[in-house]
């Protein structure tokens, strides 16, 4: 596993507050695909919905930032 340095973590976790609309810690279905579709205006809804499954590595339905991590440097 990638070992990030101290500015690369801040910039994640800015990342992931910046996601997290409503502020509870975790980034819902909805929140991530807001953040895919800045990064690529061409996901479709299903694509979002993929790369969401794929992140949510428990399968809670949510991402905490340790998922969004590794789902960052995959």
């Amino acid at each position: 596993m990638q070992v990030l340095s101290p500015p690369q973590l801040g910039e994640l976790r800015r990342s992931f507050d910046a996601s997290d609309a409503n502020g509870d810690g975790w980034i819902m279905n909805e929140e991530f695909a807001a953040l895919l579709q800045t990064l690529d205006r061409d996901l479709s809804a299903a694509e979002c919905a993929l790369a969401f499954d794929s992140a949510d590595g428990d399968g809670d339905g949510a991402i905490s930032f340790e998922e969004f991590i590794q789902w960052w440097l995959g």
